[in-house]
């Protein structure tokens, strides 16, 4: 244990995680790395040796990329909030115990002063939304107070109206305490009411406010509005979010022995996984990279199943004569998302009772073929000739004319950032249009097939 203790569960007897300098199957910290930043990296350091994970079992168990996680260890990045509470809650929950307020404190601040030495514009930022999200669940408990206020006060204005109707009748020949009691009840509820609609207006005005602030911490030093950074932010926000849903998904699954129940959470965790390639698209809209990288190649057959477990219609895709090929690691979610898009688009525009089938192949110079075929009516010659262009020519902003097509916009995107080429053309035999995505030498790896050498789409052998 470090000179320095976080306890986790309580100061005598919860956990404690000291700092951690040698991690095994981490390098040591680089020397140039300032105090606070050190200070930092030494405390997640002995938090994930409290986890006694490895590294990839640590990010597949929380839906994270190996590579962000093992740049955070290093030192390398300063990791968003959502990931020290990640951190923390898996180091208490393997040593039986939980998150105290202490542990976070204590990290919350070396986070605070590492942020403030290495990354202001950040801390300021992260500071206002942090004001947001806390004035946003304060409007939202404002909003439920408001309606059930209502409802009481609507209740027990019907039984007074009833009483009185009562007494006006002749039923009761009298008033009665009961009725009195109601009338009291109904004044203070009007007042109640009063109040937290005030309160309720003054919490949607904070979070104007808010919004404000988080917008301006988003603009760039020569105070020219970024939308792209903001929605970048609120995409890393939602994903944080859906990365913990996930997690929690998993863990109900797995304690989870009712087939029934069982697959309603395998429906929650579908429609889970389809939120988070929509933040994943908000991200590639705004000019990121989407997700996390991997630090290995990845077979492309898994590439092209968690690709389609995305689409909402994923049990019309049907995979046939995938290679055994890796993808490399840093392009293996961008290509999970452009082949989403386009089978999504392949089961959104064919018969429902049709398949999408996805094959692939390696051409004779190396590159990586991927062709997905659908069974729509397709699109006219000229059609077909602007969407490829808008492939080729992504905009360099998305309006609303651009917003009709987004899936088109999001795959063009891709490619431009990844090195990726798609073009559409008719299938030769029959309706249907196919897809046909090629990947540079760089992004493949395995043996070519010599049967297919590269010329079928009429793109030349060479190297792309």
């Amino acid at each position: 244990m470090g000179k320095h203790a976080f306890h986790g569960g309580g100061r005598s007897s919860g956990p404690s995680f000291g700092d951690v300098e040698h991690l095994d199957g981490f390098p040591p910290l680089p020397p140039e790395l300032s105090p606070h930043a050190r200070d930092l990296a030494l405390a997640l350091r002995g938090l994930f040796a409290a986890t006694r994970l490895t590294l990839r079992e640590f990010a597949v168990l929380h839906h994270l990329g190996p590579p962000s996680v093992a740049r955070w260890l290093n030192g390398e990045r300063i990791p968003d909030k959502q990931f020290l509470d990640v951190l923390m809650r898996s180091a208490c929950e393997r040593n039986g115990g939980g998150v105290s307020a202490e542990l976070q404190a204590r990290l919350y601040r070396r986070h605070r002063d590492a942020l403030l030495t290495e990354r202001p514009a950040r801390y300021a930022e992260q500071l206002a939304g942090d004001r947001l999200e806390a004035a946003v669940v304060d409007r939202e408990r404002a909003e439920l107070r408001v309606r059930d206020l209502e409802r009481s006060l609507s209740r027990h204005r019907q039984e007074l109206d009833e009483a009185t109707a009562r007494l006006h009748d002749g039923r009761e020949a009298e008033p009665d305490v009961r009725r009195e009691r109601l009338r009291a009840t109904v004044e203070e509820l009007e007042e109640a009411l009063a109040a937290a609609v005030r309160e309720r207006d003054e919490a949607r005005l904070r979070c104007t406010r808010r919004e404000a602030e988080l917008a301006a911490a988003e603009e760039p030093d020569d105070g020219v509005p970024h939308p792209a950074g903001f929605f970048a932010t609120m995409a890393r926000r939602q994903l944080d979010l859906l990365h913990r849903q996930l997690t929690l998904i998993t863990e109900l699954e797995n304690n989870e022995a009712d087939p029934d129940q069982l697959e309603k959470l395998f429906r929650v965790d579908h429609l889970a996984t389809r939120l988070r390639r929509t933040g994943e698209t908000l991200q590639v809209l705004a000019g990121e990279r989407p997700g996390q990288g991997f630090a290995e190649p990845v077979p492309l057959v898994d590439v092209v199943r968690a690709a389609s477990s995305e689409v909402e219609q994923y049990e019309r895709i049907e995979l046939s004569d995938i290679p055994q090929v890796g993808v490399a690691g840093d392009a293996v979610t961008g290509l999970m998302r452009l082949l989403a898009e386009l089978m999504e688009n392949g089961t959104r525009f064919s018969p429902p009772g049709t398949r999408v089938r996805v094959g692939a192949v390696r051409l004779s110079d190396g590159r990586l073929l991927v062709e997905i075929h659908d069974q729509g009516v397709g699109l006219t010659a000229e059609g077909l000739a602007a969407v490829n262009h808008g492939l080729a020519h992504p905009p360099s902003a998305v309006d609303t004319t651009a917003a009709r097509g987004v899936g088109h916009v999001v795959v063009a995107r891709l490619c431009a950032l990844y090195g990726f080429h798609v073009e559409l053309r008719h299938h030769d035999t029959g309706p249907g249009t196919t897809a046909a995505v090629l990947l540079p030498q760089s992004l493949g790896a395995g043996h070519p097939d010599p049967g297919r050498p590269g010329s079928d789409w009429g793109w030349s052998t060479s190297p792309a």
